[in-house]
């Protein structure tokens, strides 16, 4: 479960997740986790530069956030990842996306994917609407 926007984070963790604040309202633990490990091999500057280039090309993007994180749910399905889709889908609900917009993503992913990534994809929509 991911952890809320609290003192659960100390405040270097807060601004270095800024552009997964914006986009999720959390910071899920993986992300946590990353950059404890790299912390502790003295490698913060990677971790630093990863996340400038988030904020520029997600925060940044004119697509806004609801139509970025669709556009991720959509490539992480033709990839199969189903945590990460999860997690961009139900950012996308966040910033104003639909189960219809999932539906939609899932049906484009088809394309380029197959079955497989447009049954992931129905499979995570249904967990936003529709079905359940």
């Amino acid at each position: 479960m991911n952890q809320p926007i609290d003192a659960t984070h100390d405040d270097e963790t807060l601004e270095r997740g800024r552009t997964y604040l914006a986009m999720m309202n959390e910071i899920p633990p993986h992300v946590v986790e990353r950059w404890a490990i790299m912390k502790a091999a003295g490698r913060t500057a990677t971790i630093d530069a990863i996340e400038d280039l988030r904020e520029v090309a997600i925060t940044g993007n004119h697509l806004g956030l609801k139509w970025q994180q669709l556009v991720q749910f959509g490539q992480l399905l033709v990839l199969r990842a189903e945590d990460p889709a999860r997690l961009h889908a139900k950012a996308a609900i966040h910033h104003g996306a639909t189960f219809q917009d999932l539906i939609g993503i899932a049906e484009t992913a088809f394309i380029t994917g197959g079955v497989l990534a447009y049954s992931l994809g129905v499979r995570i929509a249904g967990d936003f609407g529709g079905g359940k």
